[in-house]
């Protein structure tokens, strides 16, 4: 069996990765860990919630006044500790946030196998968005397996010399984790309150 680790912190991580946790969890396998560093706190453990999914780790990494390094050590230091604590065969991460950058970071350090998901995505300006335009670049010169949500992504990655085999078009998992939550609402024979929880931040 292999064991993935999940890495995410924020809402829309949460959101997007949640479809991709519970579908490799029916896989027997997989054995799948969730790493939440809390970067939204709140956010990230209510919206793993209406998925079911529970993290196995919890960094709470955020301080007040806190700069972007600092973020960044505490998430590097505290991932660490799970890299050397676990046996882990791959990690996947998704988007651009500093949780991805450290995942994949901590990943590589360990020589792990690397899963971007919504990866590709460009502006070409390393302050707009910042820094997280700064992260995608970064990242995918050390992620192994590219999973990208359009063709313009993968085009993209591909202009940056990133070998076609190891990127895959497999759309936005926004779209997988509205399926599931609406499939979830009409199994509990609830009202639309999870539908527009979702749509709000998306």
């Amino acid at each position: 069996m292999k064991t993935i680790l999940v890495v995410l912190g924020t809402r829309p991580e949460a959101i997007k990765l949640a479809p991709v946790i519970l579908e490799l969890r029916n896989n027997s396998e997989f054995k799948v860990l969730v790493c939440n560093t809390e970067q939204q706190k709140e956010l990230s453990r209510q919206t793993l919630g209406y998925f079911g999914i529970c993290a196995d780790f919890s960094l709470g990494v955020m301080h007040p006044n806190q700069t972007l390094a600092g973020v960044q050590a505490r998430i590097l230091d505290s991932l660490w500790g799970i890299y050397q604590s676990n046996s882990i065969d791959a990690t996947i991460i998704q988007g651009d946030t500093m949780s991805v950058f450290c995942g994949a970071l901590v990943s590589f350090y360990n020589k792990i196998p690397i899963f971007h998901v919504e990866a590709g995505l460009r502006s070409y300006d390393n302050f707009e968005p910042f820094p997280e335009e700064a992260i995608r670049q970064m990242v995918a010169r050390i992620v192994d397996l590219h999973f990208v949500p359009t063709q313009k992504a993968y085009e993209a990655l591909v202009k940056e010399n990133i070998a076609k085999d190891k990127i895959y078009i497999t759309g936005n998992t926004s779209i997988d984790a509205l399926r599931q939550l609406s499939k979830s609402v009409l199994e509990r024979g609830g009202g639309g309150k999870k539908h527009s929880i979702y749509l709000e931040y998306v």
